[in-house]
């Protein structure tokens, strides 16, 4: 093999399979399947749209107590009842 050669296909094709051997060891190449609201930091920018007064409005539609709910845990009851969010329509 030619040092060109080396340079050129061998040593990068081997940086590859090493960095996906190391990728998949660690599991960063795994999707994670984590839930619209399973935390503060994925919901935010609904949360950040939406107002308390929606979500009560949209609460007292389905037929739930917004009562001592927290902004995150009525948005999220209110998207599992509705299955879509708020300003979806």
């Amino acid at each position: 093999m030619k040092r060109r050669d080396f340079f050129t296909k061998a040593f990068p094709a081997y940086v590859y399979r090493v960095g996906e051997m190391v990728a998949k060891e660690s599991g960063l190449n795994e999707k994670e399947n984590k839930g619209y609201f399973d935390s503060f930091e994925s919901a935010y920018p609904f949360l950040s749209e939406v107002s308390m007064e929606m979500l009560y409005q949209a609460a007292t539609q389905l037929g739930i107590d917004p009562q001592g709910l927290s902004k995150l845990e009525l948005a999220k009851l209110v998207y599992e009842n509705r299955g879509k969010v708020y300003h979806d329509g």
